[in-house]
């Protein structure tokens, strides 16, 4: 199961992946803020299933890459620059190509 949003907040701020560089760097024209995605802790959208889960802490941030080779949403490839964040139950894809957060339970992508 895949579940999107466009932006997520993230620490009271909104997160969106066209917000973030491909090394990890963040910078919200909206809210005036930046910082590393690694030291934000991420709400989990109320739509996603299985909720309400607790605020997740960044365990690592990967390039896509390394994880897939196909956008989960829109099909389209993977982007040099595109980058995973690794939360405690979710990872994340930071798709700029279909301006989504793409969001994939750990559990369900180990059993594919």
């Amino acid at each position: 199961m895949t579940d999107e949003d466009e932006c997520v907040y993230v620490q009271g701020l909104s997160l969106s992946p066209l917000d973030v560089d491909g090394e990890g760097k963040w910078f919200s024209e909206e809210d005036g803020f930046g910082g590393d995605i690694a030291d934000l802790c991420w709400h989990i959208p109320d739509h996603i299933e299985g909720g309400p889960y607790p605020m997740q802490e960044v365990m690592a941030i990967v390039p896509a890459r390394e994880m897939y080779l196909h956008c989960r949403h829109c099909e389209a490839a993977i982007p040099e620059d595109g980058l995973v964040v690794i939360l405690e139950q979710f990872n994340v894809y930071l798709a700029k190509c279909c301006r989504l957060l793409v969001w994939n339970r750990k559990e369900e992508e180990n059993n594919e």
